[in-house]
């Protein structure tokens, strides 16, 4: 199980050192950018992205679930499984800019809400979207994913 962990990160590594690497997401980025990166190939991800500061492993519950995470600028995370883009998560600056982004979605609905954690089904593109606000110590980071995996 480790060694699939560490040559995922390696394979993405040696990656990352082949490919041109321009561009990234930034604060204005609206939600439908966002979603559009769900499920692009890491060369895609690149191209568009550049270079992540760090590629950490990050373990699941059972080996199935271990996956990569590339880490940029301003707490923006890219979670990898499958040498695609899953998951996106990064932090916002009040609830109020939360609940704008979520409500550029006409189609979001809420699923369900726990403690510190609300989920909401938005649009997707062939696969189910979802998006979790959760406030973390003073952090507020928002998460969206693919729902299918």
């Amino acid at each position: 199980m480790e060694k699939v962990v560490r040559d995922m990160v390696r394979h993405t590594a040696v990656t990352i050192l082949f490919l041109i690497l321009v561009g990234s997401l930034s604060a204005e980025t609206s939600l439908e950018e966002y979603k559009s990166y769900l499920g692009n190939d890491l060369a895609s991800v690149i191209n568009d992205m550049g270079t992540p500061i760090k590629v950490l492993p990050r373990r699941g519950s059972v080996p199935e679930e271990d996956d990569c995470v590339f880490l940029y600028d301003n707490n923006l995370q890219l979670g990898i499984y499958t040498d695609h883009v899953w998951k996106i998560s990064f932090t916002v600056n009040s609830i109020d800019e939360a609940e704008s982004l979520i409500k550029s979605d006409p189609y979001q609905r809420l699923l369900w809400e726990k403690g510190a954690s609300k989920v909401y089904q938005l649009k997707g593109n062939g696969f189910p979207i979802r998006l979790q606000v959760h406030k973390r110590d003073d952090d507020i980071w928002i998460h969206i994913y693919r729902g299918d995996l």
